[in-house]
């Protein structure tokens, strides 16, 4: 049994799907129990990486785990809960959602807290991969109305970005699970090219046939929407 934590999520329910498609037993752990429309055979179970007894329910067994948390500042401590809680249960891989960059001194925020929960995961003894997307072109969705009014804001400048399909990371965390060999290893996902933001905003240009220009915004003002 597989357990997928994050399952309702831009990238847990395609991880879900992934496995379910090759036939392998798979377990959803969801906070609330909605209408997901789940493929025939998959499990569902209720919890939250912050209820370390829900996730002992959730992970009687299973045998390996595929480990993502919310971004938020809580996602050391919630994937410490999940990590302690699959020693317990006896898993024998996990493989952990993390991001491009992941290090405990890394400059951004989410780079610290995804470097600290590797560290963390390294030293449990327990058998890991990090599978480490870049950012998802699922993301330029939140921008979605004021892509169509023409702008599309961040505060890039002119730093390059390889976007990647959260299917695709799906892909990869899912093959790390079903095949062997690929524990101890780390997997860096991204898409075919790095492009400025400037050239992003021109594909998506061409893409929804309306003008859209790039404009460069400081961080605060990003937040600010």
């Amino acid at each position: 049994m597989i357990l997928v934590t994050g399952a309702t999520g831009t990238t847990g329910r395609h991880v879900v799907r992934e496995l379910s498609a090759a036939g392998a037993p798979v377990r959803a752990l969801v906070r609330r129990v909605e209408r997901v429309a789940w493929p025939d055979g998959v499990e569902v179970a209720q919890g939250d990486l912050a209820d370390p007894e829900s996730l002992a329910g959730a992970l009687r067994g299973v045998e390996k785990l595929y480990l993502l948390a919310p971004f938020e500042p809580r996602l050391v401590d919630l994937e410490r809960n999940a990590i302690d809680a699959a020693l317990r249960a006896g898993v024998r891989h996990v493989v952990k959602h993390s991001g491009l960059g992941a290090a405990p001194d890394a400059p951004m925020a989410i780079g610290r807290w995804h470097g600290e929960a590797e560290r963390y995961l390294e030293r449990s003894g327990l058998p890991f991969t990090h599978v480490q997307p870049q950012s998802f072109m699922q993301n330029l969705l939140g921008s979605r109305q004021a892509i169509a009014a023409g702008v599309l804001a961040a505060p890039m400048g002119d730093a390059r970005l390889s976007l990647v399909d959260a299917r695709d990371v799906a892909r990869v965390g899912a093959r790390a699970l079903l095949d062997p060999g690929h524990e101890g290893r780390r997997y860096v996902v991204t898409g075919p090219e790095a492009l400025p933001y400037a050239e992003i905003a021109a594909q998506l240009q061409a893409v929804i046939g309306r003008p859209v220009r790039y404009a460069d915004v400081s961080p605060a003002e990003a937040r600010q929407g």
